[in-house]
């Protein structure tokens, strides 16, 4: 990784390269996250500083290892005590959190219960532990309980030379104050540190839910969800040719009254293709939000996409069809013969959901009533 960061003739890149070389937990990676989120505010703005609160970077912390945490219910790992601290926050996990309004509540509502969360607790060692690489030799045979105090004396004596490392830390402000050179090279190359952080977030997360779907899409706060444009067309065609009926209510639906439901939560699967969307009653959509579908749900849905996908069969031209099925054929590994086939359809369905249901439940969703 250390070929993928920008070269510099003052600074040792190297050791910045180094920071994730050992990461059990997510301390160090959210700790640098937040440094370059108030760097990057700092730039929007055109008033470097380099010179944050332990408060202002816990908050960006907390911010940003919430929507992995929380909203898609990721595991940090058992070491790992940052989520203990998420689920102290008092903020609602549905799927309107994702939206800006929402994401300025959840850091107000972080800066209000700031102390009852105990939040300070994130910087006890990762502040230290990432300068590290910069002080190798100098740290040789120091015991685990001096190497705090022996990092912070070792940064300030390094600050003023040739050889300055990332940060140093005043315990007596409770500041961290990045170095000018250092500053000036972040803030040049920011879209690839980023990137480069990036990378080393999402390979952290996904070595502790190896399972799990859509990991790297899960890594940060959704900055958008896409248009449903194209598979809402697909059911108002299918609407408008048949009776469609609501799998959790029973009733029946019209292109002017319905809500295209994700039947597993998107919040889990991290996607919106088709063989996973179904339409429902608004109210139910709504009531229904991020929780999984319950047992007797599962055999409405998968005759509902059994009659829409016969029906489209039908209606729609051949080279349209082919187009619309892919997401079967990829994700459930139909052929397309199979695919309008009820029994191969309902074996596809059942090999596909029964696992990423129980997967869901082991994370933390809950099903609905």
């Amino acid at each position: 990784m250390f070929n993928f960061l920008p070269k510099s003739t003052t600074l040792d890149v190297a050791c910045l390269s180094r920071l994730f070389e050992h990461k059990t937990t997510s301390y160090k990676l959210l700790f640098f996250g937040a440094l370059l989120s108030l760097l990057e505010k700092e730039s929007e703005r055109k008033t470097w500083k380099g010179k944050y609160s332990y408060r202002s970077i816990c908050i960006e912390m907390l911010i940003d290892a919430w929507y992995p945490h929380r909203f898609f219910a990721l595991s940090f790992g058992l070491q790992d005590k940052v989520g203990s601290i998420l689920e102290k926050i008092e903020f609602p996990t549905d799927e309107n959190a994702c939206k800006a309004q929402n994401a300025r509540d959840l850091r107000a509502q972080i800066e209000y219960q700031f102390e009852a969360i105990q939040a300070k607790s994130l910087l006890r060692y990762a502040p230290y532990r990432l300068l590290t690489p910069f002080f190798t030799k100098e740290l040789s045979g120091t015991r685990d309980s001096a190497r705090r105090m022996r990092i912070n004396e070792l940064a300030d004596q390094r600050f003023f030379t040739p050889t300055p490392p990332l940060y140093r830390i005043c315990q007596i402000e409770q500041t961290i104050h990045l170095h000018p050179y250092w500053m000036a090279y972040l803030t040049q190359h920011l879209p690839i540190i980023k990137s480069w952080h990036q990378h080393h977030w999402a390979s952290f997360l996904q070595s502790r839910n190896p399972n799990v779907p859509a990991v790297i899409t899960k890594a940060t706060k959704p900055s958008f969800r896409r248009s449903l444009t194209k598979q809402k067309a697909f059911w108002e065609k299918i609407l408008g040719h048949t009776e469609i009926y609501c799998v959790y209510s029973g009733k029946l639906l019209t292109k002017e009254n319905y809500a295209l439901d994700h039947f597993l939560p998107w919040s889990f699967v991290g996607h919106d293709q088709l063989w996973n969307l179904i339409p429902s009653d608004p109210t139910q959509n709504s009531i229904k939000g991020s929780k999984l579908p319950c047992r007797h749900d599962i055999q409405k849905f998968i005759e509902t996409q059994h009659h829409a996908l016969t029906t489209s069969y039908a209606l729609l031209k051949k080279t349209e069809w082919k187009i619309a099925i892919e997401s079967y054929r990829t994700d459930l590994k139909l052929a397309p013969c199979d695919i309008i086939d009820k029994t191969e359809l309902t074996n596809a369905y059942n090999q596909q959901l029964d696992p990423m249901i129980s997967l869901a439940e082991n994370m933390g969703f809950v099903k609905r009533r």
